[in-house]
């Protein structure tokens, strides 16, 4: 099974691959691909002839960046497959380069650097948005350590086939070793209720106490599904009200080493906590986030 670490040469790649390795499986073999802005015409086979001749230091700096980056990857006990260069706009050559390969998972950091152009950031949501594997976005943590023991995993659920099936693709991912296993879901508040439920007391309660029973009943196939993969969760937290803001507040307050979330959701008693919940949470949580897609692997 293959990996690709994109990277720009930058400090939060180097986060997002450290990071990467404590938590994915040891047996996957990782492929690193940077990308250099010139602006000739791009090509994910190599460097332009053209650029290699004029512009030398381009081509210099992407091999130091893809031989560091090798390195570090081989002193954490994991083997590099190939090291790719690309020329062109990053987010769009990254994602013809995904589809032209038969990835696991694609890890990058959520912001990058100065120099030769930052990409990572924007980029990354980009990528989030188009690829047809998983995607790893790491994002630094103060005054948090990286480390392989007692691993703090987020595993968000809305009940929709899409977030259970997030789930069993995060264990052929993931290693569940060393770790703490939360699952999470978000129920909707009175609020949220149309007026004429909202107004009537008695059909109000029947509906508080119907989604009470559904959700239960959600963090209770989730669970099940962890254990029929051999991971016994150590905790079920529902909570209620906007999504997106309640789980970057149950973030805020607990540290999280990754959250698990698909990319699609459903509408319905329990609002999205997928799709464009997982946008606002990557752009606003303090953890690394790990998306899964649930969408045909053709490009739009």
């Amino acid at each position: 099974m293959k990996v690709l670490f994109c990277t720009d040469g930058s400090e939060i790649s180097r986060y997002a691959i450290e990071k990467a390795l404590t938590l994915i499986k040891k047996d996957f073999v990782i492929d690193i691909v940077t990308v250099m802005e010139t602006g000739f015409l791009t090509t994910f086979i190599t460097f332009p002839y053209e650029v290699e001749v004029g512009f030398p230091e381009y081509k210099n700096a992407s091999e130091k960046i893809l031989e560091d980056a090798a390195n570090f990857i081989e002193s954490k006990g994991f083997k590099v497959g190939e090291k790719i260069q690309l020329n062109g706009y990053p987010a769009d050559m990254i994602i013809d380069y995904i589809y032209a390969n038969n990835y696991s998972a694609v890890i990058l950091g959520s912001h990058g650097k100065k120099g030769f152009k930052r990409w990572l950031g924007s980029v990354s949501r980009k990528i989030a948005h188009k690829s047809p594997v998983p995607i790893f976005i790491a994002k630094p943590v103060k005054n948090h350590d990286i480390t392989e023991e007692n691993k703090e995993i987020l595993i968000t659920v809305d009940g929709s086939q899409n977030s259970y099936n997030a789930i069993k693709k995060a264990h052929e991912i993931i290693d569940f070793n060393n770790s703490s296993v939360e699952i999470l879901s978000v129920k909707a508040g009175v609020e949220d209720f149309p007026v004429e439920i909202r107004t009537d007391e008695e059909w109000l309660n029947k509906c508080l106490a119907k989604q009470d029973e559904i959700m239960n009943e959600i963090l209770e196939k989730t669970s099940k599904i962890l254990e029929e993969h051999n991971i016994k969760p150590d905790k079920k937290t529902l909570l209620q009200g906007n999504p997106a803001e309640e789980i970057l507040k149950h973030t805020e307050k607990n540290h999280k080493d990754i959250i698990i979330m698909g990319s699609h959701g459903r509408e319905g008693i329990s609002h999205l906590i997928l799709g464009s919940v997982s946008k606002i949470i990557l752009d606003n949580v303090n953890a690394s986030v790990l998306i899964i897609q649930n969408k045909p692997e053709q490009k739009e």
